[in-house]
């Protein structure tokens, strides 16, 4: 389904092993969605100028983004 005319992964990012940060294209809009093993969270639409922008390398939005979710995810397990 993911892999349809309709609905296709433009790009996926990897953030660890069980968790992916997707773009994603629907019709024709683009979304940004956090994915693991047991959900989708949907973050953002985005519009063709941002995703441009995000796909010709400007990489430092995604290393801070995953920089921050690695940082909340071991916290998260420190608490538990």
């Amino acid at each position: 389904m993911l892999n349809s005319p309709s609905v296709r992964i433009v790009k996926k990012f990897y953030i660890d092993r069980n968790l992916t940060l997707n773009i994603i294209k629907v019709l024709d809009n683009y979304y940004l969605v956090l994915t693991n093993n047991n959900s989708i969270s949907y973050l953002d639409k985005l519009d063709y100028e941002k995703l441009s922008v995000l796909l010709k390398g400007k990489k430092e939005f995604f290393d801070t983004f995953i920089g921050a979710l690695k940082r909340e995810k071991k916290t998260d397990e420190e608490m538990l």
